[in-house]
């Protein structure tokens, strides 16, 4: 009959106990002790990542599309997360307007620089922040080119050191987006110092041996991470080619205070060159969040869509 359906095939999936897949060869075994840097207690954390495949193009009897459908239901908690889609056009239009702002600015702005001076402005007022409070970015740093003595051969722990930018909430607000970009580079530069890094080294040791914990500004503390770098894209193919997508998932604890950016969905050829920024905030304050970036999206970016 030209009316009758598919029959729609029951997805079943059976829960077996973790088991360890061993390497299909000998691997080399060496036990190494951990670098200061892999001991702090923030770089202990474990992110589960979720890897997007490409689907076979089916539909009622693809389990692609079923988990695609089942995924896609919200699930509301005290705080929610959201994927921020950022266009190249965006990112370079933001460029373009600091650097005029700039006049005399002799070093270009990087993606980082003006995203990470963007999104924490319109956090602190989605958080409405005390104005006389003080608010912290946190910037992870690369010094994997600058220790002195050099990383041994084969080195594969952590490399970086975190540096911060401390501002009022007036002063945040009341700065433009170049002038908290320029802070932001300065900063960063600041990671390259052998003193500033002996220093920091000093300091996790200290609090490691004592078993304290970062505490002060609390909702004002902002860590904006880059993982655009890491190698995920095509580290793993399980049979289906290269991840056309992934993400690691935020966990409950903390992650108000944690943001990523990450590159974009393969699948999506419109968001090449962009990026995606992950967010979680108070729900109240993710709908306020989403309202500056779209007040803050014509300032800058005019009327794009």
């Amino acid at each position: 009959m030209a009316n009758q359906r598919k029959p729609i095939l029951p997805l079943l999936l059976e829960k077996k106990p973790v088991e360890l897949v061993k390497p299909s060869k000998h691997t080399h075994c060496e036990t190494l002790s951990l670098s200061t840097l892999d001991n702090d207690p923030f770089n202990e954390v474990m992110y589960a990542t979720i890897y997007v495949f490409k689907a076979n193009g089916k539909n009622l009897d693809d389990p692609v599309s079923l988990l695609r459908k089942a995924l896609s239901s919200l699930f509301y908690t005290l705080s929610v997360t959201e994927t921020i889609n950022i266009r190249a056009g965006d990112i370079k239009r933001l460029k373009d307007s600091m650097m005029k702002e700039c006049e005399y600015l002799k070093e270009s702005f990087t993606t980082y620089e003006v995203l990470s001076s963007y999104i924490w402005k319109l956090r602190s007022r989605a958080l409405k922040l005390n104005p006389d409070g003080i608010t912290v970015l946190g910037v992870a740093v690369g010094i994997r080119h600058v220790l002195d003595p050099p990383l041994p051969k084969g080195y594969y722990g952590n490399a970086y050191i975190d540096v911060y930018v401390e501002l009022t909430v007036r002063e945040l607000e009341e700065s433009s987006i170049s002038n908290i970009a320029n802070r932001v580079k300065k900063a960063k530069k600041t990671a390259y110092e052998k003193g500033y890094i002996e220093e920091e080294l000093k300091n996790t040791e200290r609090l490691m041996r004592d078993d304290s914990m970062f505490e002060g500004v609390s909702d004002g503390l902002f860590f904006l991470t880059d993982w655009r770098n890491i190698g995920w894209f095509g580290s793993m193919d399980f049979g289906w080619n290269e991840p056309v997508n992934l993400r690691p998932l935020t966990q409950r604890e903390s992650t108000v205070h944690v943001g990523m950016i990450l590159k974009p969905s393969k699948s999506d050829p419109s968001m090449e060159g962009g990026v995606k920024v992950i967010m979680k905030l108070p729900r109240d304050a993710m709908v306020e969040f989403k309202r500056e970036m779209a007040t803050m999206k014509k300032l800058y970016f005019g009327d794009t869509n």
